[in-house]
């Protein structure tokens, strides 16, 4: 009989922490899910504000910031906003040189006159028409601060190769593990988008 109970001891022994950590996991779990639904919709906005202003950065980034403050647990960070479609190569091709106060830039113009499209042949025109869709992609930095789980997953999140990760593990300096989540979204030029130069020449 005693033997039995301290089976049963030990047996609950072991399974107890990992009931912890399963629990523990499907909080954290939830928690990212939550974020990467406000980082979609966060990128959403993000692009349909930058096709109306041509990708105005500063503007850019007070959306993000607006629209991901109701996240819990937020720290302050950069956030990536990357400029996936046009390609910098469409904005050279399809673009026109203009300087505005000192600095020079690309302009991708949405007004079929100024584009002359119809000094073009009809497959450069289908191209031209596929450059004027403006596709982001938001990477938002997100804590991981449960418990256990956090330092559990912040440990393969360290060595992880990808790029994005590799900079939220630099924005972690002294805090808690931070996990790369990402969110696209694309929307229709309805004003010049602006790149410039110095940004195409990092290509």
């Amino acid at each position: 009989m005693k033997t039995e109970r301290g089976q049963s001891l030990v047996e609950t022994l072991w399974v107890l922490p990992l009931v912890l950590v399963i629990g523990l996991g499907g909080i954290q779990l939830l928690w990212l899910f939550l974020c990467f639904q406000l980082v979609q919709a966060t990128a959403m906005h993000v692009v349909r504000q930058a096709s109306l202003d041509g990708f105005n950065r500063l503007r850019t980034y007070e959306v993000v910031e607006k629209r991901m403050r109701p996240m819990p647990g937020r720290v302050l960070h950069v956030p990536l906003v990357k400029r996936i479609h046009p390609s910098n190569t469409q904005i050279r091709r399809y673009g026109t040189p203009i300087t505005d106060e000192g600095r020079r830039y690309y302009q991708l113009d949405t007004n079929f006159a100024l584009a002359r499209l119809d000094s073009m042949p009809f497959d450069e025109r289908q191209l031209w028409l596929r450059a004027r869709t403006l596709q982001i992609e938001l990477v938002w930095c997100q804590p991981l601060q449960v418990p256990m789980v956090a330092d559990m997953i912040g440990y393969f999140l360290r060595y992880s190769l990808d790029i994005n990760q590799q900079y939220c593990n630099l924005q972690r300096v002294g805090r808690a593990p931070m996990m790369a989540v990402k969110g696209k979204a694309a929307a229709q030029l309805q004003a010049p988008l602006r790149i410039a130069i110095t940004e195409l020449e990092q290509d």
